[in-house]
């Protein structure tokens, strides 16, 4: 891991520093991570802590779904019309996630708060 040796003194509005650690806040991030990752990013879209853990977690339980039923065609079971709905239903689920997350973006970049800034 690179080693932070570099310092930097940022002069803020009281509102862009407000903005900037309600932003960092609702991230989760810390507002120096938070800056490191808009840096690194180029940009970015502030998902509250919880949504993002609601996102991993069913993306997790959508790839464990998938790699059992792989797993079960790789040692020779059939592979079910229950098995091919559950599929589709799951890509249904990642799709409405995905969804979501458009959602969220365009709800942001229409806020006026996003446009005073």
């Amino acid at each position: 891991m690179e080693r932070k040796s570099e310092g930097i003194f940022l002069r803020l509005t009281k509102r862009l520093k407000r903005k900037l650690e309600n932003d960092a806040s609702t991230s989760g991030l810390s507002r120096q991570g938070y800056l490191e990752r808009l840096i690194e990013m180029g940009g970015a879209t502030i998902f509250p802590a919880e949504f993002r853990k609601l996102f991993i977690h069913h993306i997790a339980k959508i790839g464990n779904n998938i790699n059992q039923i792989a797993h079960r065609a790789n040692e020779g079971e059939a592979v079910t019309a229950q098995h091919i709905k559950a599929l589709l239903a799951m890509q249904a689920e990642l799709e409405r996630l995905v969804r979501s997350i458009g959602s969220y973006e365009n709800s942001s970049e229409e806020s006026p708060a996003k446009k005073a800034d």
